[in-house]
């Protein structure tokens, strides 16, 4: 029976033969049984060998040149598809998206290798029609995005096949937009309009992974696309539209706003209720994809801050607790990322059976996600802390002596251990590694490639190969403390993992030479990120060619090893260069005859170092006030300090030393996004550098001067006809003709120096207006 049907579709996808026979649409009906049929017996028919072989045959249907005629012959305006438009286009899909047996990642791909360009092109014709689509054309999309959907779920390399055509993502992105589309979405998957509206949005949360695809969708900046559709009757379009918006939104987003705590509030709501109701899949369903949406939306610091604001912690301490598989290991994560917070942080370490109940996950062997975040979870709260206090008690003793011991072997064959003491001044760091790359599961590919590169060039690397959760956190402090450089593989997705942000974190805080690297056209770090590698030079692998990227690499690797800092000098607040304890030099060619050990530190009588203050010469400082005539973005680093002196803002001139005017501006804009994190950071600076705190009132007090500051600087209007004056007019003073000539005079003194062109008062009418 199954022969003669493989014998039939041949025919028909080979040589086009029976497509306009009345009887095609018993056959057509046959497909679909056999399609619910594998579905509803997916144990004992998935490889049965028979419908293998009529899988084979329906490929060939897909894949041959009567599926793409059947597509574009479609017209508007018919009200059903004929019969063998429904057979390609319907069933020869359906019965494809049933079969999920050990061969489905195989097959899916060869089939998505040749249908992707095909289905570009039917997109480019149909798209600017979306509009008039009739229920046929609707169903018939709608199968192309089940198929992209089956693959998407079934491995990354089918998700990164999707994501080389970005323009199929625009494609979806257009139908998710479309008014004629949302306003048909029904409570119960019954509209086609519901049916396809659900299956695109759906694919896009499958597809969000793709570092690729959710760099080019949070290009889009298509927010209000998925906040419109979280208010629709469906609850499914619903949970996913707050899923995409967890992890679309960028810091700007949430910014502008009005109320950011509304989509955290929601998702929680929903899991509560959630959690109370029945058990079945499409609850456990429900609630994987809630705390997914939870975890992508706590990478942002204001979320963070909301969690604590709307006490929710306990509610996903809970999850955390009781529920298992990818919604504990979600929310596992999630309270991992709220460890990076210091008061949420204090609140997870204080509870001490939360603590104990995630000791025990570490040791679970049958869930590596889980056992990885709730590892990455005791790092932060408890082992962390121990890291640090080591590396700053080893940071100590190498202030002292270092002794390097060396193992000779002589001609003879016997080895001779060699010691020697040195100043630790004089000494040279060795490390084990020269580099550490540091990055997220989604961008393997590109750095095993730079992995190799830099392995060609001789450099010692440590790269976690098996990265999909990230390496067990004490190797990982281990590799970055052994590392001189750490690479940062910077993307969406590393942005959004918590296993990369406390790699990140760790390296900044041991000061490690940092190589930020972007890995994705048009990625730009913001948010944490965006904060920790503040102005350093990154190289970015997106916009230049590979191997145009990797000189570029190689010059900054040479350039930090020329600039080698000295032990107590720090980075400032932008984000330049951090220091390495010792200089480092070009590392030798390797000696066959000499074979050198870890480095053996001699530990010497610690001596407690007296109390620093702020420095003499900024406290006896006799400011000048030139600064007062120019415009902030004009001043140079001394009127900086002048100004800090003349408003008793002493505690902040060693932070601003090295600032210029428009530096201080981006330090105040920083302030003012981020008071709480740009406090905390400003005072381990300078607690760093002068031992001393930086006190809150001073602080606070900088950002009421500045603002002031900044206020008195504005430039007021003095035109009679104001509302005829463009705002966008490229002229620093406007007057008008009945202008008094004193009060010119006065403009003139003082805001001259800031009128980017002023060689004469020269007349010009410009409707009834003089313009200087």
């Amino acid at each position: 029976f199954i022969e003669s049907i493989k014998d039939c579709l041949e025919d028909v996808a080979l040589h086009g033969k029976y497509l306009n026979d009345k009887n095609l649409k018993h056959f057509d009906r046959l497909i679909d049984v056999l399609a619910d049929y594998q579905r509803q017996n997916k144990a004992e028919l998935a490889d049965n060998p028979h419908l293998l072989g009529l899988l084979d045959i329906i490929i060939k249907c897909l894949s041959s040149q009567y599926y793409q005629n059947a597509f574009k012959q479609l017209k508007l305006s018919a009200k059903s598809m004929m019969g063998y438009e429904k057979l390609f286009l319907v069933r020869c899909p359906s019965y494809f998206t049933s079969y999920e047996g050990k061969h489905q990642e195989l097959l899916t791909g060869t089939l998505l290798d040749i249908m992707l360009p095909r289905y570009v092109e039917i997109f480019a014709k149909f798209i600017p029609s979306i509009s008039e689509w009739n229920r046929s054309l609707i169903r018939a999309v709608y199968h192309i995005t089940d198929v992209l959907n089956h693959g998407a779920s079934i491995s990354s390399s089918c998700s990164k096949k999707i994501g080389e055509h970005l323009s199929l993502i625009d494609s979806i992105i257009a139908i998710l937009n479309e008014p004629s589309l949302i306003k048909n979405i029904d409570e119960k998957l019954l509209k086609p309009e519901t049916i396809l509206i659900n299956s695109a949005i759906v694919l896009m949360t499958n597809l969000i992974y793709e570092t690729t695809i959710l760099g080019h969708v949070k290009q889009k900046q298509v927010t209000s696309t998925f906040l419109t559709l979280t208010n629709s009757k469906n609850d499914t379009i619903q949970l996913n539209a707050y899923m995409m918006l967890a992890y679309i939104m960028n810091e700007d987003d949430l910014k502008k706003m009005t109320n950011p705590g509304k989509i955290l509030s929601a998702i929680t709501d929903i899991l509560r209720r959630t959690l109370q109701s029945g058990d079945g899949q499409e609850r456990n369903n429900k609630i994987d994809l809630l705390t997914a949406s939870l975890k992508g939306l706590v990478q942002h610091d204001q979320i963070k801050e909301e969690i604590l604001h709307q006490n929710l912690l306990q509610l996903i301490i809970d999850c955390s607790l009781k529920l298992v598989g990818p919604a504990k290991q979600s929310s596992l994560e999630t309270l991992w990322a709220m460890t990076f917070n210091e008061a949420g942080a204090e609140i997870l370490k204080n509870n001490k059976l939360f603590l104990d109940n995630i000791k025990v996950f570490t040791t679970q062997r049958d869930d590596e996600g889980v056992r990885k975040a709730a590892d990455g979870l005791i790092w932060k709260l408890v082992k962390e802390p121990e890291f640090i206090a080591k590396v700053e008690e080893k940071k100590e003793t190498e202030d002292a002596t270092r002794t390097i011991t060396e193992v000779v072997i002589t001609a003879d064959g016997t080895t001779q251990t060699i010691t020697t003491t040195v100043p630790a001044e004089s000494a040279q760091r060795t490390y084990l590694y020269d580099m550490m790359i540091s990055y997220c599961h989604a961008d393997k590919d590109l750095c095993y490639k730079i992995h190799k590169y830099l392995t060609d060039q001789g450099y010692k690397i440590w790269l976690d190969l098996d990265n999909m959760y990230g390496p067990a956190m004490s190797a990982m402090a281990d590799a970055v403390e052994s590392s001189e450089f750490v690479i940062m593989c910077m993307s969406d997705s590393y942005k959004q993992s918590t296993y990369c942000q406390a790699e990140a974190e760790y390296a900044f805080k041991c000061k490690r030479r940092l190589l930020p690297l972007i890995m994705t056209k048009g990625y730009v770090p913001d948010g944490w990120l965006g904060f920790m590698i503040g102005s350093r030079i990154y190289v970015d692998y997106g916009r230049f060619d590979f191997d145009t990227a990797c000189q570029k690499l190689q010059n900054e690797i040479q350039l930090q090893r020329s600039q080698s800092l000295p032990p107590k000098k720090h980075a400032n607040m932008g984000g330049h260069t951090l220091p390495v304890k010792t200089a480092v030099e070009e590392k030798p060619a390797a000696s066959p005859e000499v074979v050198k050990k870890p480095e053996v530190v001699k530990k010497p009588e610690v001596v407690k170092k007296p109390e620093i203050s702020i420095p003499a010469q900024h406290l006896q400082r006799q400011p000048k006030h030139t600064y007062a005539q120019l415009s902030i973005e004009r001043w140079s680093e001394e009127d900086v300090l002048d100004f800090l002196a003349n408003t008793k803002l002493h505690s902040m001139m060693p932070l601003c030393e090295n600032m210029n005017g428009a530096a201080l501006i981006q330090l105040y804009k920083m302030c003012k996004a981020k008071a709480n994190q740009t406090y905390q950071l400003l005072n381990i600076q300078l607690k760093e550098l002068h031992r001393t705190t930086l006190p809150i009132a001073v602080y606070t007090r900088f950002l009421s001067e500045f603002a002031k500051l900044q206020d008195s600087k504005r430039k007021p209007s003095f035109a009679a006809q104001q509302q005829y004056i463009s705002e966008y007019l490229p002229f620093d003073i406007i007057l008008d003709s009945q202008a008094n000539p004193v009060l010119t005079l006065k403009m003139v003194e003082t805001y001259g120096q800031d009128i980017q062109v002023l060689e004469q008062l020269t007349k010009k009418k410009f409707s009834n207006l003089l313009r200087y």
